[in-house]
């Protein structure tokens, strides 16, 4: 159901409902309702696109549906879905859905959801030591 010109999408793709252009997207990536136009997100790599909504190297297993934010450098299994924010380097397992605010690093299986305030370095299982926490 996309009305999108799909080049040489790869290995296990799942793109629905998005009038973008995605061009040899790879490696488990699921794109959904983005109006963005993603050009060569591969898993593993930078990805060099040119879209409206700065995505600059998304890797491995990102799930980016329906965000028209500035997402930069979300890694590892990480699911953003309709957040208006600036969400900046999010990493390894976090979930973040519908928060309009900046999450900036974000790490380790945390859970962000519906959440309007400004967290910063949350880390799960752990004392949070803000701005640049680690996993």
């Amino acid at each position: 159901m996309s009305p999108a010109e799909r080049g040489s999408s790869r290995a296990g793709v799942q793109q629905s409902m998005s009038p973008a252009e995605h061009e040899s997207s790879r490696a488990g990536v699921q794109q959904s309702g983005g109006p963005a136009e993603r050009e060569s997100s591969r898993g593993g790599g930078p990805a060099e696109q040119e879209s409206p909504a700065e995505h600059e190297s998304s890797r491995a297993w990102v799930q980016q549906s329906g965000s028209p934010a500035e997402h930069e450098s979300s890694r590892a299994g990480v699911q953003q879905s309709g957040s208006p924010a600036e969400h900046e380097s999010s990493r390894a397992g976090v979930q973040q859905s519908m928060s309009p605010a900046e999450l900036e690093s974000s790490r380790a299986g945390v859970q962000q959801s519906m959440s309007p305030a400004e967290r910063e370095s949350s880390r799960g299982g752990g004392p949070a030591e803000h701005e640049s926490s680690r996993a």
